[in-house]
């Protein structure tokens, strides 16, 4: 059991990253993996915490593709949440290179009133699957400053050597969530 939920903040890992959108209608047609996130974000925050979602969707391999983009998914978890959530977009720096987490980002999160925000697209930032353990801790070290706490809760994904999933779960206290504690 999570004591002192209030106030903090909590990096939860979820998993959005499923195809299960009509390509005609561009509607939600399988919220499995939605609903499977939403205890315990609202655990979290009904007990005073603030969540940020971080997810991948697609295989963009460190490049941004429109189509990949998580507004549909923030959409879905607003819905279902009944509140809206914000999405935090990164940005390519002046090196041509995505950064996932933004002064920007990092100045959301800080004045952060509403309770759950989402970070974009976690595969843009090509440092989430890069095999150069200096560029993925220097990811982990970014996601980790934003947060008290790590929860992993993206079940389909909780095998996957990513830095969102492994590295940053040695840099921030961590716990399971209830949809990985309950697969």
């Amino acid at each position: 059991p999570m004591e002192h939920i209030s106030g903090k903040i909590f990096l939860v890992r979820v998993d959005y990253n499923d195809s299960h959108w009509d390509s005609s209608t561009g509607e939600l047609v399988d919220a499995r993996r939605l609903r499977a996130s939403l205890p315990t974000i609202i655990y979290i925050v009904e007990n005073g915490g603030k969540v940020i979602l971080v997810t991948s969707q697609g295989r963009p391999r460190g490049m941004v593709v429109d189509e990949l983009r998580l507004n549909r998914a923030r959409l879905a978890i607003s819905g279902l949440l009944g509140k809206p959530v914000r999405l935090l977009e990164g940005k390519e720096d002046i090196d041509g290179r995505f950064r996932l987490i933004t002064d920007e980002v990092e100045n959301s999160v800080k004045a952060m009133r509403c309770e759950v925000v989402m970070l974009d697209n976690a595969r843009f930032d090509v440092r989430e699957q890069s095999k150069n353990n200096d560029e993925r801790m220097s990811l982990a070290r970014k996601l980790a400053s934003l947060a008290d706490y790590f929860v992993l809760d993206g079940f389909p994904v909780a095998h996957r050597d990513e830095t969102s999933v492994t590295e940053i779960a040695k840099l921030l206290p961590g716990v399971k969530g209830y949809w990985v504690k309950n697969e």
